[in-house]
């Protein structure tokens, strides 16, 4: 399975990371340096170290940036838009590597995974074999392996989710429902506001926590036309990506670096 990984998105001023990137280098979030080395060559470095990934797809950095890969790396441009990003990199792993029936889509700023995570999503995944696999953590794996992280939970029955940056698509369904999937994108931030899309049933039974989490999967993949899973992950690492300087500051500490 070939890996599409998300990376691109220049920085402004006003970012709050914005003046945590060195001087000297390009004003992406992918350039936060830990050790010496940038947090998305980090990523890199452990899809590498995965035996079930084939090739990498970088969506968002050119390749004169100097991110490299031991497996075959492909660079494309960013299209400003998530959703586009996805699309493009997923058609590309579709020509590149057309035996293979999905990819696996990859945040570029979760430099704590490891190589046993990746080949846990691929797996599950592969014994699955849905359009979506999407893989969840539960809030109190997310808080007791990173206290204060401040990330965004869905309240369901009986639980707490935050969404992991390693999830496994279809190719045949990537490019259908892509206004849907840009709602989606623009209000990725609230679960509320991704809810209200789907109509009032997700709404109240959200507002309730009266779905569980595959009842969640259930509505969704209907109102979506495909069929998606949603899997209680047990790695929180998958869901500590960096938006923010503190959890910039928790990541930095875990790999205990500079």
């Amino acid at each position: 399975m070939d890996a599409v990984v998300l990376a691109g998105g220049l920085m402004t001023e006003t970012d709050p990371l914005f003046p945590l990137i060195p001087e000297d280098a390009p004003k992406y979030k992918a350039f936060l340096t830990i050790n010496g080395k940038p947090i998305l060559q980090w990523v890199l470095d452990v899809l590498d170290s995965s035996p079930k990934i084939e090739n990498i797809i970088l969506v968002g950095q050119p390749e004169q940036n100097g991110f490299s890969s031991a497996k075959p790396i492909y660079f494309l441009e960013d299209t400003g838009n998530l959703v586009e990003n996805i699309i493009s990199g997923v058609t590309y792993s579709s020509q590149v590597n057309p035996m293979t029936s999905h990819s696996m889509i990859a945040s570029g700023d979760v430099p704590l995974i490891r190589p046993e995570m990746v080949d846990w999503v691929i797996a599950n995944a592969e014994k699955l074999n849905v359009d979506i696999t999407y893989n969840v953590i539960t809030e109190d794996v997310m808080e007791a392996r990173f206290p204060g992280s401040n990330r965004t939970f869905a309240p369901l029955k009986g639980a707490r989710v935050c969404g992991g940056d390693l999830n496994v698509i279809s190719h045949a369904v990537v490019k259908e429902n892509t206004a849907l999937w840009k709602q989606l994108t623009d209000a990725r931030k609230s679960v509320f506001k991704q809810a209200s899309i789907f109509g009032p049933r997700l709404l109240i039974g959200l507002l309730l926590r009266q779905l569980t989490l595959d009842q969640t999967a259930r509505y969704l993949s209907k109102r979506l036309g495909l069929e998606a899973k949603a899997v209680v992950c047990p790695y929180a690492e998958l869901a500590m990506d960096v938006d923010k300087p503190h959890q910039f500051e928790i990541v930095k500490r875990d790999i205990g670096g500079a």
